[in-house]
Formats: structure tokens, sequence, C-alpha cells
């Protein structure tokens, strides 16, 4: 039986599926009946807007994320989004994907770079105790109330807290869950920023060497509470190298390629969703700092709070 070599190999990652009797040795020329993506979920977004800021506001506007001098008067298109995923299954060895892909201008800003990659990684579960996932790629960030999918966001801006957060890690996500109660993240990536590029000096040198850890701890109330079940509290530590510069002092520069070295950020993060008596009303604050130690030989460091 001949095959399309295409079709052969989708059939080998499971994105399409053969018909029975395609499987067995059948010598004549059959056509090939296949489900096209079968094992494969497709989603997206389109992300618009239309914003007017009366008086001369707009010759200094604020510095969060997404907020540019473009958008302040008009119509704008903001993102779109589109996301291949085949989910995680619920066997013991389980086994997914997800690749998505963002682009538009506050793609852009999200991520850094001119690349639309998102999320590229590769889903994996071993069977210890709960289940133990794993995620090996590109993934979004932990940290933060807020998301870069705007639709998942309380407020159409963001606040100052995802803006000092990096958006995007490459590295490997661990994930357990003990209970519907308690959920643990501890993860290894390249470096604390959107970037993720993991060089130092002029000359870009790679720290092939030195990674930044990335966690967050998720306790979310119990049915039992009442109106209060679904309430969440999250904590969460990152640390590594990120994306500031630090120069040492004059009288220490041997080589262009010594002329600065990426420094150490440290990221923490609380985070709490409050449900109240009233259905649909719920609660939500945050506070994330930021510092970047030996910044240009003095320390960088911000705190936001928000509601």
């Amino acid at each position: 039986m001949k095959m399309n070599k295409w079709t052969l190999g989708l059939a080998a990652v499971g994105l399409v599926s053969l018909a029975p009797g395609l499987r067995a040795a059948d010598p004549g020329p059959t056509a090939i009946p296949v489900t096209a993506l079968t094992a494969t979920t497709i989603s997206g977004y389109v992300d618009t807007s239309a914003v007017w800021n009366p008086g001369t506001g707009n010759n200094n506007p604020a510095p969060y994320a997404f907020n540019t001098s473009g958008k302040h008067d008009g119509f704008n298109v903001d993102s779109l989004d589109v996301r291949l995923e085949k989910a995680l299954g619920e066997g013991q060895w389980a086994s997914g994907y997800v690749l998505e892909f963002m682009g538009g201008p506050d793609g852009a800003a999200a991520l850094g770079e001119f690349s639309p990659l998102r999320q590229v990684y590769v889903d994996l579960r071993a069977p210890v105790g709960n289940g133990l996932d794993f995620k090996l790629g590109e993934w979004d960030n932990l940290l933060g109330y807020e998301s870069t999918d705007s639709y998942k966001d309380p407020n159409w801006t963001r606040s100052y807290g995802y803006t000092i957060e990096p958006t995007e890690h490459v590295g490997l996500l661990a994930t357990y869950k003990f209970s519907d109660c308690v959920t643990a993240q501890v993860g290894v990536a390249n470096e604390l920023s959107t970037i993720n590029r993991n060089v130092s000096g002029a000359g870009g040198t790679a720290i092939e060497s030195k990674k930044a850890l990335v966690s967050l701890l998720s306790l979310t109330a119990p049915d039992s509470w009442g109106w209060l079940k679904g309430s969440g509290l999250y904590a969460g530590v990152d640390y590594g190298p990120g994306n500031a510069y630090s120069r040492p002092a004059a009288g220490y520069v041997t080589t262009p390629a010594y002329n600065s070295h990426r420094v150490d950020k440290t990221h923490l993060y609380v985070g709490a969703t409050v449900m109240t008596p009233i259905t649909g009303l719920s609660l939500g604050a945050a506070w994330d700092t930021v510092n970047n130690a030996d910044l240009g030989n003095v320390e960088g460091y911000a705190s936001t709070l928000a509601g």
C-alpha cells in the first residue's frame, strides 16, 4: 500500500488517525480517509480597542505595559493570538504540546522580540504521587495577577506589577497538585526576562551554567467554605539572571567582552482573589517587587500594589 509521507508522519505523532483497515498490509491502491487533527484543538482571538483621551495628557503617557502613545486617540488592532494544543491526557504516562502565536503591537511588546512565537512547549506527565506534570520549552510567566491575554484581566489596562514582571520563560517547569486546594510549581529557566537570550557582555557570551529559578504556590478554598469557595491565595519567588546589565568599576575593564554582565534579579509576588456573597462579585489584590542586584554598581528596586 502506498501512503503519502506527510500522512505517515502526521499519524506517527498523533495528529491524524487512519481507518482500521489501513493499519494492516493492503497491496491495493486504496484511498486513505483521515480525520485531520483529531488530537489537536485550534483556538484564538482578535483583540481590538478604541481609545479617546481628551486634553493634552497624551504628551506624557504613563509607562505601564502596552500604553504606547499610538493607542491614546484612535482605533487599534492590539493583538492576534492563535493556539494549537494537544491536551495532556488522563493516563499515568501522558503527553501533549502547545504551539501559540501572538502578533500585533501588544504581542511584540509582550514578547520583547520580533518572533511571533509566544508559547512552544511539550507537556509530559510522570506517575509520581498524584501525577507530576512537566512543561519543556517556552511558557508563560507564573507570577502576577494579570495575563498577557487581556480578556482574562479585570481591567483593560495593565498594572505596574505586570509591567515589571517577565512575560515568558524558556526552560523546564514542574507542577504537582497535592490536592484540590494546594498546587506547587517550580521551574528552571534561562533567565528572568522576556528576551531569554541568557547572554553576558558586549560580545554576547552565553552563560550556559547559570540559570534562573521560578516558583509559585497556589492555595484554593474548598467547597466547604461556603461563599468563599474558589477564593485563592498565591505566592511566588523568582531568582536569577535578568535583562539588566552592570558595568564594573573603572580600572577593571580588560577587554570589550567584559564591559558588562547580566545582573541577578529577584521577584517576589503575593496575590489573592476573595469571593463575596454577591454572585459575580469578587475582590482581588496583588503585591509585586523586583530587585536588580548591582545595577550599575547600585541596586535597582521597584514595588507595586494593585487592587
